[in-house]
């Protein structure tokens, strides 16, 4: 899961973060981590606050979103 706080975007210090958390399939472990820069507010102005990633695909794919749209797209160009 990817995601962005309320007020993210906004022009306050501090508050442009991102957190990736994830529970681990083998152990049930719980994990997160956060960034700052870019990716917060650029999610955010995509219409999107949360990104839930669930199930494995077969071959390489990413995730594209923009002007409120998510797509799962083809990445075997870009592998290996």
């Amino acid at each position: 899961m990817f995601a962005t706080s309320v007020i993210t975007g906004k022009p306050v210090p501090g508050v442009n973060r991102i957190v990736a958390a994830a529970e681990s399939p083998l152990t049930g472990t719980y994990g997160e981590s956060e960034a700052g820069g870019f990716s917060a507010p650029e999610l955010k102005y995509s219409g999107f606050d949360v990104v839930v990633v669930e199930e494995v695909s077969e071959k390489p794919v990413y995730l594209w979103i923009k002007d409120g749209r998510a797509e799962i797209r083809d990445a075997t160009h870009l592998w290996g």
